[in-house]
C-alpha cells in the first residue's frame, strides 16, 4: 500500500519544480548577503497555512509583523497555524496527496528528524538542499545535519536546542554538594546515590515517565546518542540488541531505576510541578525546551534553579545530542507560499533586530522562544543575558555551551518511528516490573525485525 501511495505522489509532483523560483542551484550568491536578502516580492494573496505541534500562535506573531513590514508586497496574506501531531499530520497529508486535494493542505509543516525519514518515504517534503547548504558556514553546528536524510536537506533549522542539566540551588546548597560533581554522568549518579542518603531517601535525583516519555527523553534523546548507540545500522539492520551504545545508555536507566533515584513523576504532569515545589527533585537532565514548562508552572521557584551542560560518560567526553527541529515546505504543485516562507526564514534568522524584539517580547509576556541558530548574531550580549528564574544565569549561553562537543544523534531512517512504536511499550513494561531491562531490549529488537520484515 505504502508503494502504491508513493508511486501516486511522484506521479502528482513530477511536473512541479520550485527551486529556481526560489533561488536554488547556481541562482544562489556566495556573498553572504545576497544569500541572506529576502525576494522583495509581492505575495500572493490567501491563506498561508503552518501546521505543528506545540505552541505554533506564538510563531504567528513574528509573521504577521513580517508581512506588515512588507507593505503592499504582504497585503491580503492571512497567516493560519493549527496545532497538530506528527501522526495526525502524516495522514492528512497522504490523504490529500493521493485525492489531489492541495488546497487543503498547509504549505510548511514543523518536522524533526523522524518525521523527515518518515514523510521523505512519500515524498511530501521539497527537497531544499541547493537553498540551504550555502548557510551551513553561518549557522551552528548540526543545524543542517538533523534535518537531513539520505544527503538531503529537507526543512529550514528552526530550532536546535542542547541537553542541559537544570539543577535545584537550594538542594545542593542544603546538603553541601558541588553541582560541579554533575559533570559526568558517572558524577551525576553518585550525586543522586548521596542525596537519597543524606535526605533519608526523601530527594530524587530526577524523575521519570511511566509512560512513552522516559524512552523519548533519557533513551532517544538522552542517554543512548550520549553512548554512541543507535537502533540501526547504516545499512538499516535492527542492531537495538547488539549495540554496545545502546546497552549503556538504558543500563544506565536501569541504574537509576534499580536504585531508586527516580520520583514517578511525568515532566509535564502535575505531580512533577508539585515534586518541585516541594524540593524533592534534584535535577531534570532533558532538553533545553523544558525551561518553558518550568517558568510557566512554577514561577514561585524564581531564583532556586540553575543549568548545567548536559553530563557526559567519562569514557566517551561528549555532552548532550541537541534535538533540531525545522520547518519542511509540503511538496505540493506549485506551492504558491514556498517563496514567502524562504523570506519569513531568512528574515527571522538573519534580521538581528527584529529577532531580538520578538525574543524580548517572547521573554516579557512568558512565551517559548529559542536561541538564535546564526553564529554571527549569538556574539551580540543579548543572547547572553541573564535571567531572573535561574539566578541571574544565562539561559541563552547555557544553551550555547550545550552545544559545544555535542553528541551525535542518532541514526534515522525511514523505520524510527516504526521502532519508537516498538520500543517504547517495552520500556514501559520494564519501568512497571514487568520485565528486565535485557528482556525489554531483546524483546524490542526481535518485535521491530519481524515487522519490517512484514
Amino acid at each position: 500500500m505504502k508503494k502504491k501511495v508513493k508511486s501516486m505522489i511522484f506521479s502528482i509532483i513530477a511536473a512541479s519544480t520550485l527551486l529556481t523560483s526560489l533561488g536554488g542551484g547556481s541562482a544562489i550568491a556566495a556573498d553572504n548577503s545576497d544569500i541572506t536578502a529576502i525576494s522583495g516580492e509581492k505575495y500572493p494573496e490567501g491563506t498561508f497555512l503552518y501546521c505543528s505541534a506545540g505552541l505554533p500562535q506564538y510563531k504567528k506573531i513574528y509573521y504577521d509583523n513580517f508581512l506588515e513590514r512588507q507593505g503592499e508586497n504582504g497585503e491580503g496574506v492571512n497567516v493560519d497555524y493549527q496545532t497538530m501531531d506528527a501522526a495526525t499530520l502524516q495522514q492528512r497529508l497522504i490523504m490529500g496527496f493521493t485525492a489531489g486535494t492541495f488546497d487543503d493542505l498547509p504549505d510548511v509543516v514543523f518536522v524533526g528528524p523522524t518525521e523527515i525519514a518518515e514523510f521523505e518515504k512519500y515524498g511530501l517534503l521539497m527537497d531544499l538542499t541547493d537553498i540551504l547548504e550555502p548557510f551551513r558556514d553561518l549557522l551552528v553546528d548540526g543545524a543542517l545535519d538533523g534535518l537531513t536524510f539520505n544527503d538531503k536537506i529537507y526543512a529550514f533549522p528552526d530550532e536546535v536546542r542542547p541537553q542541559v542539566l537544570y539543577y535545584n540551588r537550594e538542594i545542593f546548597e542544603e546538603y553541601g554538594i558541588d553541582p560541579e560533581r554533575c559533570e559526568t554522568i558517572e558524577g551525576w549518579i553518585e550525586v543522586g546515590r548521596e542525596l537519597k542518603e543524606k535526605s533519608g531517601g526523601e530527594i530524587y535525583l530526577s524523575n521519570y515517565d511511566p509512560g512513552a516519555n522516559t524512552w523519548r527523553y533519557y533513551g532517544r534523546r538522552g542517554f543512548i546518542p550520549q553512548a554512541n548507540g543507535n537502533i540501526f545500522d547504516e545499512e538499516g539492520n535492527v542492531v537495538f540488541d547488539t549495540d554496545e551504545g545502546v546497552k549503556k545508555g538504558l543500563e544506565t536507566l536501569d541504574i537509576l531505576m534499580s536504585e531508586e533515584l527516580l520520583l514517578a513523576a511525568p515532566w509535564f504532569d502535575t505531580s512533577c510541578f508539585d515534586a518541585i515545589r516541594d524540593n524533592k527533585i534534584a535535577t531534570f537532565y532533558i532538553g533545553a525546551f523544558y525551561d518553558e514548562h518550568l517558568q510557566k508552572n512554577v514561577p514561585e521557584e524564581a531564583g532556586k534553579w540553575g543549568i548545567l551542560t548536559a553530563p557526559y560518560y567519562e569514557e566517551i567526553g561528549t555532552v548532550g545530542a541537541p534535538v533540531v527541529g525545522g520547518a519542511a515546505i509540503v511538496n505540493k504543485p506549485d506551492n504558491k507560499y514556498a517563496q514567502l516562507y524562504t523570506d519569513i526564514w531568512k528574515d527571522y534568522n538573519f534580521n538581528f533586530e527584529e529577532r531580538k524584539v520578538y525574543v524580548q517580547q517572547m521573554m516579557d509576556e512568558g512565551g517559548p522562544y529559542s536561541n538564535t541558530v546564526v553564529l554571527e548574531a549569538l556574539e551580540d550580549e543579548f543572547w547572553q543575558q541573564g535571567d531572573e528564574f535561574y539566578g541571574g544565569q544565562s539561559l541563552m549561553k547555557a544553551e550555547t555551551d550545550g552545544l559545544v562537543n555535542a553528541s551525535a544523534p542518532l541514526r534515522v531512517n525511514e523505520n524510527d518511528a516504526l521502532a519508537d512504536s516498538v520500543i517504547s511499550p517495552e520500556i514501559e513494561k520494564y519501568l512497571a516490573g514487568e520485565q528486565s531491562m535485557d528482556e525489554a531490549i531483546s524483546n524490542a529488537a526481535e518485535q521491530l525485525r519481524m515487522k519490517i520484515e512484514e
